[in-house]
């Protein structure tokens, strides 16, 4: 998973760094407005190919998390660019800043929560967690390439054929329904987050 991290630049550093570190801790590839050698999750290849090709990084990214506490200008172009792009976002803002009313009425997959800088773990896991639960109907959007065999294959379409579903959407079944809830390993896995 990729997750673009923002923070103002009157931010403290120290809850800049800790948010990092639990994110990476998390298995997340962050990268973040702050640091450019954050960047550094992403390949050097892969950030050459975005910059010859002038790909937005952003477009790369699952999901946005936006600490709002402090003014700035960037904020707005990124949850309007979250919801045009229909991607998960977080808006952070410490415990009594105020809330323009105009946030008051944003799409599903735009949360704000209000947080106390010791409490941003348990946030940040809770965000998290709901994106691997898909904020309700999950959406199979990550491309991954898969090479079988003929005889995988063959099975995979007499399957799929008499289920009346694509091969794409078996095997999904099969990982979502069999293979996650039964792996014990994982589940320990996500507890630890």
């Amino acid at each position: 998973m990729k997750l673009f991290l923002h923070f103002s630049d009157d931010s403290n550093t120290e809850l800049i760094d800790e948010c990092v570190s639990i994110l990476k801790q998390a298995g997340v590839l962050v990268v973040t407005n702050v640091d450019e050698a954050q960047g550094a999750d992403f390949s050097e290849k892969e950030l050459k190919r975005l910059k010859m090709t002038g790909e937005n990084m952003l477009d790369k990214m699952d999901a946005y998390i936006i600490e709002a506490s402090f003014p700035d200008p960037q904020i707005g172009y990124l949850l309007a660019y979250a919801m045009s792009q229909k991607k998960p976002a977080l808006y952070l803002v410490k415990k009594g800043t105020k809330v323009g009313p105009q946030l008051k009425r944003l799409p599903d997959h735009i949360m704000i929560h209000e947080y106390e800088p010791e409490e941003i773990k348990e946030e940040l896991v809770k965000f998290m967690r709901d994106l691997e639960k898909g904020f309700g109907e999950a959406v199979a959007n990550i491309k991954f390439t898969l090479r079988i065999t003929p005889q995988i294959e063959r099975y995979l379409s007499w399957k799929a054929k008499r289920k009346k579903i694509s091969k794409a959407d078996y095997l999904r079944e099969r990982i979502s329904e069999d293979m996650i809830p039964s792996d014990e390993e994982y589940k320990k896995y996500l507890n630890r987050k």
